[in-house]
């Protein structure tokens, strides 16, 4: 029996489609889900894939029902990070999910990475 995309069919020869749960994906004819791995996740049951974090999130585990916001002092500049970046020496973030750090002002400077 070939499943639908989000359905897989566990047994040989298995006459029924079980859906999949939520942090894990399968394409159509699966014989089994596949987690979200690292960088991605999908929120619903039956997903057909998992979906990459947007910038500024991360997921760093298996199974992922959703994406994790970068902390202050850090950031993810694309989709899929399994962690944030931490801002250069001379820029910082105060702020939670972004995706980019800001330059020091003029006349400050911070030489630890990760600057809040």
């Amino acid at each position: 029996l070939k499943c639908a995309a989000g359905y897989y069919n566990g047994d040989t020869g298995g006459t029924s489609c079980l859906g999949c749960k939520a942090g894990t994906g399968a394409g159509e004819g699966s014989s089994a889900c596949q987690d979200c791995g690292p960088g991605s996740m999908s929120s619903t049951d039956t997903a057909h894939e998992c979906g990459l974090c947007p910038v500024g999130q991360f997921s760093d585990g298996a199974a992922n029902t959703g994406c994790k916001l970068c902390g202050a002092g850090s950031y993810a500049d694309e989709e899929g990070p399994p962690v944030c970046k931490l801002c250069n020496p001379g820029s910082y973030t105060n702020a939670t999910g972004t995706e980019t750090c800001d330059l020091c002002p003029p006349g400050s400077y911070s030489d630890t990475e990760g600057a809040t």
